[in-house]
């Protein structure tokens, strides 16, 4: 029974994880796979770790807290990639119990911070175009989108659009 398994270690997650190899790699040698892997600019993330770090910084108790950088890091991945969390759990060499709580914690920071930044606008306004949205695109229960993923659906032999039966993928 371990406290902390061997490949967990703070000592490897500061020698073999991502956030501490393969991200700071990128960050000065990459700027586009830097990109690419977080979906945002290294500028950007740091404004955004100004914003949310207090929130999600821990106090060293008994063991070394992970650094909010490497909690930003994580749950952008985890948000951008749409890997499991035991994926991105053995990337940066930290436990999945331990990142199913990152992801939480951070997510929750995120939005208290940037609510107020994002949604200015009139309410009233918003609302509208998430309507116009259903309208527009015949996609309900959605409220916009941000980026295009490929999600396949199955499609109902008795669904009206014949054109994609014989494909049996939609592209949303």
């Amino acid at each position: 029974q371990f406290w902390v398994r061997p490949i967990f270690t703070l000592h490897r997650h500061f020698l073999q994880g991502a956030s501490e190899n393969l991200v700071k790699e990128m960050e000065f040698e990459d700027e586009t796979k830097f990109r690419n892997y977080f979906r945002m600019d290294s500028i950007t993330l740091k404004k955004l770790l100004e914003l949310i770090g207090p929130l999600i910084t821990k106090q060293s108790v008994v063991r070394e807290p992970i650094p909010s950088e490497t909690r930003l890091h994580i749950t952008l991945r985890y948000l951008a990639s749409g890997d499991s969390m035991m994926s991105i759990s053995y990337a940066f060499r930290v436990a999945h119990n331990t990142v199913s709580k990152i992801i939480a914690e951070t997510c929750n920071a995120i939005w208290n911070v940037l609510k107020e930044i994002v949604f200015l606008e009139d309410k009233v306004k918003n609302w509208q175009n998430i309507a116009d949205f259903d309208y527009f695109w015949n996609y309900s229960n959605c409220v916009g989108c941000i980026d295009g993923k490929h999600v396949e659906l199955q499609v109902k032999s008795t669904s009206k659009i014949n054109e994609i039966k014989f494909i049996r993928r939609v592209f949303v």
